[in-house]
């Protein structure tokens, strides 16, 4: 499970040789399936608790080869259900670091979304739950660009390949 870290402290990159967590089975064949036709995608992934319940979601930062723009890359995230992982949101034009930030709509966390390229300024986005999932694209509204401190949950750093 990754820590997350308040913004505004200047965190130490892990080191080189520092093992990464891997996704479970079920969500890195999700991964294969949604992204592998590309070749072989990478990823960084955080867990936290979006909806109170006390049970950590799961947030995937995936890229790659062909899988990435100049706006960034794709976030899907996840709730563990007894029937195995639902995707609750996959947002485009993402980058990292990605958080969380201490509001919620719809009884779910806002998401923070750092976003830019493509012409468009750097930011975080404030990404809100809408009637089932996550907003898709966090350059629109309802998305909007926000100087608000957020809790990181994927920290910027090497992508891991999917094994």
């Amino acid at each position: 499970m990754n820590t997350a870290q308040e913004t505004g402290a200047e965190a130490a990159p892990p080191p080189e040789s520092a093992q990464q967590p891997r996704l479970s089975p079920e969500l890195a064949g999700w991964v294969r399936e949604e992204y592998g036709e590309y070749g072989t995608p990478s990823y960084r992934f955080g867990e936290v608790d979006l909806d109170g319940d006390g049970n950590a979601e799961t947030l995937i930062y995936i890229g790659g080869p062909g899988l990435c723009g100049t706006g960034g890359c794709t976030l899907a995230v996840f709730q563990q259900t007894a029937q195995g992982p639902d995707l609750i949101g996959r947002i485009s034009v993402a980058r990292l670091p990605v958080g969380v930030f201490s509001s919620s709509t719809n009884g779910w966390r806002d998401l923070a979304v750092t976003v830019g390229g493509g012409g468009l300024e750097s930011g975080a986005a404030r990404v809100p739950f809408g009637d089932n999932s996550y907003v898709g694209n966090p350059t629109v509204a309802p998305a909007e660009i926000t100087t608000d401190a957020f809790t990181t949950v994927i920290e910027m750093g090497e992508m891991q390949p999917l094994d």
